[in-house]
């Protein structure tokens, strides 16, 4: 029984140029450049299209960019904007599935199975939800729908720079007959190497190697990647993960980067890892959860994996705080000279966040700092249900209008206002109190 194509990827071509286009209507239609570094060795990492027909491509150094186009607009990659733009796109695909996944390379992927009956088949959702990121958030999106994830993403670069393209099914071995092979994901420079020294342009290529033989030409990481896009009975061993749980019970938000050239620049990781930490945020926010710790996975080319792991300092779900830990993290991980494939960053330990329970008073002075009987805040926001609904619906207004970095978590301190006014004392340096 062939398998209906219901994996839909959503994919905005440099993401980096397009964003920048969309918030700023005068560089609309014109070349537009996002680097790394607007100096000597500074690298392009994403062209908008006005800028790649100048001759302009990915890892142009900033200089022969400039010389290639002059008149193009130079910027250097906005962390903040692009969180936002991420967090809208996958607040915009919930709306259509509960399934829906942040996949790197500003790829998001949802399983469009039993929606049907809501919003159409699964070249309707990509139509209706492409037209919603243009029409709302004035961003490009390419479509590709296939029956499973690997040619779902391959499809979706198949579509070019705004199009959909549909895999229907019993069609894949024509479609992987027409596609190239430098579209694979995971796939190390080495290994794109030794294709080119074979002759091998298309995917369907590959199906003359067996897997043994395939694992001796290109090595077992690679092979396993390339295996996965030609196999046709293979099971896809990442299925779409749900941001969204009913019950809230999972202790852990995973968000996964496939890095579809493998880099050793680490700015570029860079850029990937602040993403991820975006999304984590995002997912945390949606569950109103809170991470006590960080961790950070990294996978090289030639099969090595690296693990960095940190307390947050509480459970936090500040995007600030998780994109410095997540800089910190992948600067202890990334410790070779080899080009990395992917990327993970997992938010263990999660809790209900820390409140400011401590803004808005009922009544007395001790109240500024909770219930000073009880010592906690827990028992002091049952007291006080109105204050504590105000307190939230005030957070949710400095959020909406300042974003993340509008709030920081307060802790409520132990003890009574007077025990509280002897420990501030007791800090006071003795040389202080002489003055």
């Amino acid at each position: 029984m062939v398998a209906a194509a219901t994996l839909l990827t959503l994919r905005v071509p440099d993401f980096d140029a397009a964003v920048r286009a969309a918030v700023e209507p005068r560089l609309r239609g014109r070349p537009v450049v996002v680097a790394t570094s607007l100096k000597t060795l500074g690298r392009v990492l994403a062209a908008s299209p006005a800028a790649r027909a100048a001759g302009i491509g990915a890892d142009t150094l900033y200089p022969m960019a400039r010389m290639l186009c002059p008149d193009a607009a130079f910027f250097v990659p906005n962390r903040e904007l692009a969180g936002r733009a991420i967090r809208a796109m996958t607040a915009k695909a919930t709306e259509y599935s509960p399934l829906v996944e942040f996949a790197g390379d500003v790829c998001v992927i949802l399983d469009t199975k039993g929606t049907e009956r809501l919003w159409g088949a699964g070249l309707d959702v990509a139509e209706k939800l492409r037209a919603a990121l243009r029409r709302e958030l004035r961003l490009p999106a390419a479509a590709g729908l296939a029956s499973r994830r690997p040619w779902s993403l391959l499809a979706s670069r198949a579509a070019g720079d705004d199009g959909a393209w549909w895999v229907a099914p019993g069609q894949e071995e024509c479609f992987l007959n027409l596609t190239p092979t430098a579209w694979i994901d995971g796939v190390g420079l080495r290994t794109r190497e030794r294709l080119a020294e074979l002759n091998i342009q298309r995917v369907g290529q590959l199906r003359q190697f067996p897997l043994q033989k395939m694992i001796q030409q290109f090595g077992g990481r690679d092979a396993k990647a390339l295996w996965a896009v030609i196999a046709p009975d293979a099971r896809d061993a990442m299925p779409v993960a749900s941001h969204i749980q009913a019950d809230g019970s999972a202790n852990a938000v995973r968000a996964m980067a496939v890095i579809p050239e493998a880099t050793v620049l680490m700015e570029r990781l860079r850029i990937v890892a602040r993403t991820l930490a975006a999304q984590v945020a995002f997912d945390l926010h949606r569950r109103n959860l809170g991470a006590a710790w960080l961790r950070l996975s990294l996978l090289y080319v030639d099969g090595a994996s690296k693990m960095a792991r940190r307390r947050t300092g509480g459970f936090t779900q500040n995007e600030d705080d998780l994109v410095a830990l997540a800089e910190g993290l992948l600067a202890k991980a990334f410790t070779r000279r080899v080009a990395v494939s992917r990327l993970w960053l997992d938010a263990e330990k999660l809790g209900e966040p820390m409140r400011q329970g401590v803004l808005f008073p009922s009544s007395g002075e001790d109240a500024r700092f909770g219930d000073s009987a009880s010592g906690g805040q827990g028992k002091s926001d049952q007291k006080r249900p109105e204050a504590t609904a105000r307190l939230r619906a005030a957070i949710d207004r400095i959020r909406v209008r300042y974003g993340d970095a509008g709030i920081q978590p307060g802790i409520v301190m132990e003890g009574g206002l007077e025990q509280r006014r002897m420990k501030m004392f007791r800090r006071i340096p003795h040389h202080a109190e002489r003055h």
